[in-house]
Order: C-alpha cells, then sequence, then structure tokens
C-alpha cells in the first residue's frame, strides 16, 4: 500500500483536530477514526509520541530546576545570594567544603 504525502497545513490540521478530540476525552481509535486521515497503527504511534514528549517535558523541567539550583548556590559560594535564609539551611563553608 501505498502512502499519502501530506502536506504540512494537512498535519497541522490533523493535529489540532485530535488536539481538540482529546480535550473531548475520545480515546485514539475514535479520534483516528474522526480525523480520516490516519490509520490505526498512526494512531497507536502517534500516543506513544506524545507519552515520549511528556517524559523528555518532565526532563527538562527537573534540568531546569537542577539549574536553578546550581545558579543560587553558586552566588552563594561568592556572596551575592543568602542560601541560609532564602532556603532555611545552615551551611557553613570552611575554604574547601559545605559543612553542617
Amino acid at each position: 500500500m501505498a502512502l499519502k504525502a501530506y502536506a504540512t497545513e494537512e498535519i497541522i490540521k490533523h493535529f489540532r483536530t485530535m488536539e481538540i478530540e482529546k480535550a473531548k476525552n475520545k480515546s485514539m481509535e475514535e479520534i483516528a477514526r474522526s480525523v480520516g486521515g490516519l490509520q490505526l497503527d498512526q494512531a497507536h504511534r502517534l500516543k506513544e509520541l506524545e507519552k515520549e514528549n511528556g517524559r523528555l517535558k518532565r526532563l527538562v523541567a527537573d534540568q531546569a530546576l537542577d539549574n536553578n539550583l546550581l545558579h543560587m548556590v553558586s552566588l552563594a559560594i561568592v556572596g551575592l545570594f543568602d542560601l541560609e535564609t532564602s532556603v532555611g539551611l545552615d551551611l557553613k563553608y570552611d575554604g574547601s567544603k559545605f559543612r553542617d
């Protein structure tokens, strides 16, 4: 079976339709039938990609939090940020490492 080549506008239209239908709590099979352009295996692949996208978004969010924490600690080391009062930690720096 030959695959149909979709124009970019058609793909965007299909994704938008799927987002609207998904907001209505429809299953992927129902969405695939309503869109008409996707086969069932393509709808399952889309569901897998959405799951992976969610995982990657959480990963990026965690990384942003880590970067923010490292930035606060680096500012605290040079004395531009008071980590003890801002975070509630009682840390002392003895020149080579932090100690409680």
